[in-house]
């Protein structure tokens, strides 16, 4: 019985010394300041316990493309294909993911604004 509550107070405490997880849910739109094309849209929703993500790409009609999303803290990894060639490494701030695009090896900043509700 001791061991039990034991176990149960290290659980308790513990999810008080874990860093908090951001919330990313919601809907991103890819800055494109000084280019002339529509914006890039991230979705991202949580499921069954796991973030899911889908990706419209009009320029290359490409809507609604599934992306699997990994978060970590304050810190996300979207990759856009099975193979991982293409992914993005972004820094998750309440308003912006900040970071870099990589497809097939060569990268580029990138910058999403979360959509206003």
């Amino acid at each position: 019985m001791k061991s039990f509550i034991l176990l149960g107070a290290l659980a308790t405490g513990s999810i008080f010394l874990l860093p908090e997880q951001k919330n990313i849910t919601g809907t991103w739109i890819l800055d494109t300041e000084g280019k002339k094309c529509e914006a890039t849209i991230l979705r991202i929703q949580m499921a069954e316990g796991y973030f899911a993500g889908k990706l419209d790409i009009p320029e290359q009609q490409i809507y609604d493309q599934p992306v699997s999303i990994q978060a970590k803290e304050d810190s996300i990894k979207i990759m856009l294909d099975k193979n991982g060639s293409c992914f993005i490494e972004a820094v998750v701030n309440d308003s912006t993911l900040l970071g870099k695009s990589f497809v097939s090896g060569k990268a580029k900043s990138v910058k999403f604004y979360r959509a206003k509700k």
